[in-house]
């Protein structure tokens, strides 16, 4: 009876542990993992609104200023699914800058707003990527 009631508390020991945090993802870093939900092209007359996307585009901001991303987002709506590393320089305590590595890559600012991530493109009329946080930077 002792050894059954041993193995049982062991199981429920071993159970009760999980592996991942339930804590509440740090919407205040830059630094984590970043998925695309919405992006804003305004037509020119000022009309445009976020509209939804699932095209699986992922970022990733480290605090050394390098990244990594499924797509590169030095250029606006390019393929997804090829990794690319690159790099960013921090302008704020909540704004960055990609750095991209030809003239013909487009220069995107990025911004924490409200716990979203938005990348600014220069487009004659709005072009904004929004993305909200799936994972913080474990140590």
């Amino acid at each position: 009876m002792n050894r059954l009631l041993s193995i049982l508390s062991l199981f429920v020991l071993l159970t009760a542990c999980e592996t991942e945090s339930n804590d509440p993802l740090d919407g205040n870093s830059l630094y984590g993992t970043w998925q695309l939900s919405d992006v804003l092209f305004d037509p020119g007359d000022g009309s445009g609104i976020f509209m939804p996307r699932d095209s699986g585009e992922e970022l990733t901001l480290h605090p050394n200023g390098t990244l990594v991303a499924n797509w590169d987002p030095c250029r606006l709506n390019g393929p997804v699914g090829e990794e690319n590393k690159g790099k960013y320089l921090e302008t704020g305590t909540r704004r960055f800058e990609l750095l991209c590595a030809t003239q013909e890559n487009l220069f995107a600012e990025g911004v924490l707003e409200d716990g979203f991530l938005l990348l600014y493109y220069p487009c004659t009329e709005p072009c904004v990527y929004r993305f909200y946080k799936t994972a913080d930077l474990r140590e």
